[in-house]
């Protein structure tokens, strides 16, 4: 019956969660099946432990975000919602960093190239007046340049305001319990 799978499935997630208790996916998939059974406190209980364990599980945290709706906590779902939102707008910030960075990077390496094929110059200081005699080069210089500092318009401005977005509120979050324990500097009574 339906009733005995969720109990055999219970069961297996708790002997899981024995063998090892900072199993994430065990405590998150236990919330799950509190849920589906109903059972909106204990499936807040096992959520919160996997948040414990891994602050940064998104799928924990719509899920716990979805039982407090059904349990008419609208402030906690939306803190839980806000925060799955933060993580996934730093994992892209990130990887549209890597994309962004490498694009501009190749830029300027092409660049070098181009002005030692071109001009054979390989140091800084003979390159004073170049940009005449290769305006594209140069120009493609300027850009690539402009994206690695992150000057809006250019890719690298984006993928650092997305970091920078979501860095704040999450550093500010991370920062709270630490002021609580001893300064690495000063000793302990």
């Amino acid at each position: 019956s339906e009733l005995q799978q969720f109990d055999n499935a219970i069961t297996s997630f708790r002997r899981a969660i024995k063998l090892n208790p900072r199993y994430t996916e065990a405590y998150f998939n236990l919330g799950l099946v509190y849920e589906e059974y109903g059972n909106s406190s204990d499936a807040v209980r096992s959520y919160k432990k996997a948040l414990d364990i891994n602050p940064d599980f998104v799928d924990a945290l719509n899920n716990l975000g979805n039982v407090y709706i059904e349990l008419g906590l609208k402030n906690e779902a939306i803190s839980c919602y806000e925060n799955a939102l933060q993580i996934k707008l730093a994992t892209q910030g990130a990887a549209l960093h890597i994309v962004t960075h490498a694009a501009g990077k190749i830029t300027l390496f092409f660049v070098a190239g181009a002005i030692y094929v071109g001009a054979k110059l390989s140091n800084i200081s003979e390159l004073n007046g170049q940009g005449k005699s290769m305006p594209l080069i140069f120009i493609a210089f300027f850009i690539g340049s402009l994206s690695i500092i992150g000057v809006p318009p250019m890719g690298g401005s984006w993928s650092k305001f997305f970091l920078s977005a979501s860095g704040g509120r999450r550093a500010r979050r991370a920062r709270a319990p630490r002021a609580r324990h001893a300064v690495w500097w000063k000793e302990e009574a």
